[in-house]
């Protein structure tokens, strides 16, 4: 039995959990889009959004040595990390519904723990 699991409505952010393995269908990232099979992962997890101090203070050192040049904050955007055997997926997370990400993690990692 399939389970759908929307994390966003815009753009659509959709999780389908399946028998085999799972469904995404990402709309801000049509590469992502695609049905991948349970076997094939190795990991999933979410980052947080987080600021990198250490790129913004570098990104400033320029500043004072050519005096108009601007420096920046990065800040690195959550999302939700799944790496297969081939390739990595990242998934925008922003506005998207935290609880429903944790869940979908917690569900692929008990796939992968199944698996082993």
């Amino acid at each position: 039995m399939s389970q759908i699991i929307i994390l966003k409505n815009r753009p659509k952010l959709e999780i389908t959990l399946q028998e085999e393995g799972f469904e995404i269908l990402d709309n801000s990232a049509q590469s992502n889009n695609g049905i991948y099979s349970y076997s094939n992962l190795k990991s999933v997890k979410i980052n947080k959004k987080w600021t990198n101090w250490f790129l913004s203070i570098i990104s400033y050192i320029p500043v004072g040595f050519m005096g108009s040049a601007k420096g920046e904050i990065i800040i690195n955007k959550a999302n939700l990390k799944i790496e297969l055997q081939k390739r990595t997926i990242k998934l925008r997370l922003k506005d998207a519904d935290m609880t429903k990400a944790e869940f979908i993690k917690q569900k692929l990692n008990e796939k992968i723990i199944k698996k082993n």
